[in-house]
């Protein structure tokens, strides 16, 4: 029988995901980590990128992520993140929008550029987890 972890996900406007999976991949803020059972416990900022669950049933389930913190305790992960979509829910059109102004506000002096370039980011993170 395989070994199983217990997952929350959770945003700050609902649960995305509670259960037993088999692994966690995820975007800590050094780089991407993978979580198996019996893990060293850990606490780390999550960065912007994809988090890949394998659940209990086998079933793949990928999720586009923009910061938080990932905890690992005692076989439990705990992501809380600040964005999290998932790949089936995630809007292209308005990702592509987005990103459409964000650089047109670049060519606006007086426009945070660092803010702009991390919304960037982020759509960019979101059409390539959609398209994966």
């Amino acid at each position: 029988m395989e070994k199983l972890l217990k997952l929350e996900i959770t945003s700050p406007d609902r649960i995305m995901y509670s259960g037993m999976v088999s692994y966690v991949i995820a975007p800590a803020k050094m780089g991407e980590i993978e979580i198996l059972f019996n893990h060293a416990d850990l606490v780390s900022i999550l960065g912007i990128g994809r988090i890949v669950v394998k659940d209990e049933k086998g079933e793949i389930i990928k999720y586009a992520a923009s910061g938080g913190i990932i905890e690992v305790k005692k076989n439990t992960v705990s992501i809380l993140a600040e964005e999290i979509e998932k790949s089936d829910e995630i809007d292209i059109s308005a990702a592509e929008a987005k990103i459409a102004k964000a650089n047109e506000d670049m060519k606006v002096s007086g426009n945070d550029k660092d803010e702009l370039l991390t919304l960037i980011q982020e759509e960019k993170n979101k059409i390539k987890i959609a398209n994966s």
